[in-house]
């Protein structure tokens, strides 16, 4: 580094020593120079104190002495929380906790309760299997759930109720029974305060759910989802179920589509239940009404409403043998009904009128006398004769008996039929249908026997009244007879291709 221009890169002696005599001069600014008593001179500086107050470093100081203790006390706290967290996990998870919450389940549902696998942590409560039980007197018999799982607040470890958003089981079985009279339905006495499990939602994603003994239930529902919402300040407790396979012995399989029911203490009130064809789904049933779940004499009435419903799904697989077709409930009807009692013979009652659908036509088949028109008309429509002009009536069904009554079918310029048809519990068939063909069909078989077993016109259509009978494997009526007993009029001259006298043998013998 080179010096400045002004400083010489020499000095002789004498500029020293003036540097030096001016530096001393300087310095001298600073102190006082005195004289020692061996005559020496020395330059006294005067000294300088420290300021006992510094801010900087006392706000430094003050800095890393609070973030010490803050980070003391974080430390502190987290420790406590997780030595507290330990003891509440050994706690939960133990055989006291445990036998706690069985008697909250229970004193919450008054059954008896079987509470395995069961694990908690801070987020989740979980059970391998809970099962509950109840009493003969109540409406439900049990309920088992498989792989629980409960969203439970904090404050479930250490209070005196068991709170969460939801409570989810992937799995279930339940079985519900006919309540016996005079039977205790809890097992437990209910809670003065308030409930001590207490979740937004109860879930099962998949249940199982069957009505009556276990061995022939009176109804089986299967793989169905079904939600449980307590009630709250303004709304009831809300059941809602989606989507299951519903058997009823005697009827053809239905599909679940969804349901609504509200319960009111001791009644069920069902907001809305859509039901199906299982096979096609296409058709629907929806039920509404109120059901007295402790009242076994009281009988309790559900209101029906038909949508493009197969008419075999209202009566039991055996009247397809004979009716077909897709059906609706007209605008107007008022006694569309479905009662039962409440028992373990529940006497289901079904009174649905119909009328075919916009897009179908009620067939009818296997009776011996459309056999017998179609051989004498010459026309194998008659085998299977469809009814789309119009076509309704009204559909009894008592426990295993249905009963088509107030029919009134049309198919116009071909066949026409009123009357009713009856099928037993025991498969016996009965009832009487009137028979309209139009005149001009008969006067084209130029048959006498035929014209004279129906007799005169009236309306379009000359008529003839067929009893029916048999079994539904073997079905009779009298068409037969009639023909070969009805009285022809004598003629001038014989008619050709046929005498007056021709038996039914003789006129439906191939040529």
């Amino acid at each position: 580094m080179q010096s400045p221009e002004h400083e010489p890169e020499n000095y002789s002696f004498d500029e020293m020593m003036e540097r030096l005599k001016q530096h001393s001069s300087d310095a001298a600014d600073d102190g006082r120079l005195i004289t020692r008593v061996d005559g020496s001179e020395a330059l006294r500086v005067r000294k300088r104190k420290r300021r006992t107050k510094q801010p900087e470093k006392e706000r430094r100081i003050k800095t890393r002495r609070n973030r010490i203790i803050q980070l003391s006390v974080i430390m502190a706290v987290i420790l406590l929380l997780i030595l507290g967290g330990g003891i509440a996990m050994v706690y939960v998870n133990g055989t006291s906790f445990r036998k706690d919450l069985i008697e909250k389940i229970s004193t919450s549902t008054g059954a008896s309760v079987d509470l395995r696998q069961f694990r908690m942590n801070p987020k989740t409560a979980n059970a391998g299997q809970i099962s509950l039980d109840w009493p003969d007197g109540n409406v439900l018999k049990n309920l088992i759930m498989y792989g629980a799982n409960a969203e439970v607040f904090p404050s479930s470890f250490l209070g005196d109720t068991m709170v969460g958003e939801e409570f989810t089981a992937p799995s279930g079985i339940l079985a519900l029974q006919i309540p016996t009279l005079g039977q205790p339905t809890r097992n437990t006495q209910p809670s003065a305060a308030e409930i001590p499990i207490q979740f937004k939602c109860y879930r099962i994603s998949r249940l199982d759910l069957t009505i009556g003994p276990t061995q022939n239930p009176m109804l089986r529902l299967l793989k169905s989802q079904c939600s449980l919402y307590p009630s709250g300040s303004s709304a009831p407790t809300q059941l809602r179920m989606n989507q299951g396979e519903l058997t009823i012995p005697g009827c053809p399989k239905l599909h679940l589509e969804r349901a609504l029911i509200e319960l009111q203490g001791d009644n069920a009130q069902i907001i809305g239940m859509r039901l199906s064809q299982s096979a096609d789904k296409s058709g629907s049933l929806e039920l509404s009404g109120a059901v007295s779940l402790y009242e076994p004499e009281h009988r309790s009435t559900l209101a029906v409403e038909l949508h493009s419903q197969e008419i075999s799904a209202l009566g039991f697989p055996s009247l397809t043998t004979f009716v077909n077709g897709r059906v609706d409930s007209p605008p107007s009807a008022i006694s569309n009904t479905l009662s039962f009692l409440p028992t373990a013979t529940p006497k289901v009652t079904l009174e649905v009128a119909f009328q075919n659908s916009a897009d179908s036509a009620i067939t009818l088949q296997g009776f011996p006398f459309l056999s017998n028109l179609s051989t004498l008309l010459r026309s194998t429509w008659f085998k299977q004769p469809k009814f789309n002009a119009k076509a309704r009536g009204v559909l009894l069904r008592e426990n295993n008996s249905v009963t088509l009554r107030d029919l009134d079918l049309e198919s116009k310029g071909r066949m026409a039929l009123t009357g009713t048809l009856s099928i037993a519990e025991d498969q016996t068939l009965s009832g009487d249908l009137q028979v309209g063909i139009p005149e001009v069909l008969i006067d084209e078989s130029k048959s006498l026997r035929l014209k004279a077993t129906f007799g005169q016109a009236r309306g379009g259509y000359c008529w003839v009244t067929v009893t029916l009978g048999g079994s539904v494997p073997s079905p009779k009526d009298n068409f037969k007879d009639l023909f070969s007993d009805a009285v022809i009029a004598p003629l001038d001259q014989p008619i050709p291709g046929g005498s007056p006298g021709s038996t039914f043998e003789e006129l439906t013998r191939p040529k």
